[in-house]
């Protein structure tokens, strides 16, 4: 895994020392983007840039008044706290049954940088927020958990779904984001070359997903860039008779004329469905391998997915785009999903990540081969702590 030195420099250096990434403004134009080193590895590590559809002033207001967060967050029931100087303390009660009392503390270190720390874990995360031109907020947050002590509210996903640690983590940090944030109401930014070369150089150093919520339904989209062959990849996802031994979230899958059948479930639900697949390569050789429910628990109008293949020097090129609603063909997902909408972002986000993480073969080839690959540091030296739905603590 790259140190997380290493990503901060990247992602974050350039962007403190002067103008704001047009990378990331152009990546973060339909939604969020989230970056994830290595997949099912603990303690968890990952990125996520969004940007606000206000100023970095009133986003930094926002974070900083805990008891205006129950208007901004679904899963708040209460929030209490006190402030001395630029520190708040406060108190939090989620509306999901035995969740525990949440206890933290944000420090206002400088403007537009916040840190939210848990005072049971001493662990913490941080915001940095930059103001862009035309008056909205990029948001960077970093994401890392402490070993061996997961937050209450991924201790709760977890318990429910023991394989759901890095969407868990995500979808808390991505709730927390968009409270603060409201991405979705901030101008929409058609993505450019320069967002393109960061997803790109981001797909050879792990996984990257871009989230689009321009549609009634948010579509992932996960690219990584592997040490494998074409071939390899290609014959490793048509191999559908083999999913369920190689990702928890397919329970049993198999071909069957031109379509599928399949069996996905976790959090305690399940769906069974068929789908039509279908083939075709463009003149550029580019491999496409699209799915689409055709009956059982998931129809048409639930979403597919699709798989684009590209051979490129040393390896290969894969994306998953991934807008299947697997959720409400079962009564189990669906009461749960709609208990705490971080339960819906969670189960999509551990179906995407499981697919593309435990599907395709091959260590990550980077664009970039002066970064170099190295043991991370202890959590505590450089990274944050992973973000709650409302700040450190989930």
């Amino acid at each position: 895994m790259l140190t997380a030195v290493a990503l901060l420099v990247t992602l974050h250096g350039p962007a403190a020392a002067g103008p704001p990434s047009r990378g990331l403004v152009e990546a973060t134009g339909r939604g969020e983007v989230l970056f994830l080193p290595r997949h099912h590895v603990q303690p968890f590590v990952g990125w996520v840039y969004s940007r606000a559809a206000t100023s970095c002033l009133a986003v930094e207001s926002a974070m900083l008044d805990p008891e205006r967060w129950p208007k901004i967050f679904e899963n708040l029931k209460r929030a209490r706290a006190t402030r001395t100087g630029d520190t708040v303390r406060y108190e939090l009660d989620l509306t999901v049954a035995f969740s525990p009392t949440i206890h933290g503390v944000i420090t206002r270190m400088e403007p537009g940088r916040l840190r939210f720390s848990d005072v049971e874990t001493k662990a913490y995360s941080e915001y940095t927020l930059e103001d862009l031109p035309d008056g909205t907020c990029l948001s960077r947050y970093s994401v890392v958990e402490e070993q061996g002590r997961s937050s209450g509210w991924v201790g709760i996903i977890k318990g429910l779904e023991a394989t759901a640690g890095d969407a868990g983590n995500f979808a808390a940090a991505i709730s927390s984001s968009r409270g603060f944030s409201r991405p979705e109401r901030a101008p929409r930014v058609t993505p450019g070359r320069a967002g393109e070369q960061l997803l790109d150089e981001l797909a050879g150093r792990g996984t990257v997903v871009s989230i689009d919520r321009s549609g009634r339904r948010p579509v992932y989209v996960l690219r990584r860039r592997v040490a494998a062959s074409f071939d390899e990849v290609t014959r490793a996802l048509r191999d559908r008779a083999t999913y369920a031994r190689r990702t928890a979230v397919v329970r049993s899958s198999a071909g069957k004329g031109g379509g599928a059948e399949y069996a996905m479930g976790g959090f305690g639900g399940r769906v069974n469905f068929t789908t039509t697949v279908r083939e075709a390569v463009d003149a550029a050789g580019v491999l496409s391998i699209e799915e689409t429910p055709a009956s059982g628990d998931l129809q048409v109008d639930d979403g597919g997915w699709r798989w684009r293949v590209n051979s490129v020097d040393g390896g290969a090129e894969v994306e998953l785009r991934f807008g299947c609603d697997v959720i409400d063909g079962s009564l189990v997902l669906k009461t749960v999903a709609n208990t705490d909408p971080i339960a819906r972002e969670s189960f999509m986000l551990h179906v995407a990540l499981s697919l593309v993480g435990d599907l395709v073969p091959g260590r990550p080839l980077p664009l970039s081969p002066a970064v170099v690959a190295s043991p991370p540091p202890p959590a505590t030296a450089v990274v944050e702590r992973s973000g709650s739905a409302v700040g450190a603590g989930h």
